[in-house]
């Protein structure tokens, strides 16, 4: 087994364009989020 971690910290531009590639590609709102806490609340 490896031993080594191999972790990678994005600069803040990185993270940055990650964050908001992830924005236009998911698809739920807000709505979804509220519908969970509804659920979870029942």
């Amino acid at each position: 087994m490896n031993n080594e971690i191999d972790f990678h910290i994005p600069d803040c531009e990185e993270f940055r364009r990650g964050y908001e590639i992830y924005n236009e590609r998911e698809r739920r709102g807000p709505i979804y989020f509220e519908a969970l806490a509804i659920v979870q609340q029942n």
